[in-house]
């Protein structure tokens, strides 16, 4: 018997999160990979670090704003939103 092993290929995207009206930092943000539970959250400078598959689509939400989606593909980091 052969293992068989299946390496699936990660990107780190990193990044900070900040308003569109005044351009501050937004702490709190939940980014998560769509279809997965894979995510995270900004911290208190609105900066993120996620590792995600090459070809996913990243759901950034927060309270009280439309949820904005964000695929990685062909990203370079930092990724500003």
């Amino acid at each position: 018997l052969g293992l068989s092993h299946v390496l699936w290929a990660q990107v780190r995207v990193s990044g900070t999160v900040t308003g569109r009206s005044d351009g501050k930092p937004i702490p709190g943000v939940t980014i998560l990979e769509v279809g997965t539970s894979n995510g995270t959250t900004t911290d208190i400078n609105g900066g993120f670090v996620l590792t995600a598959a090459p070809n996913a689509r990243l759901r950034f939400s927060f309270v009280g704003m439309k949820p904005y989606d964000l695929n990685v593909s062909g990203l370079t980091s930092p990724v500003n939103v």
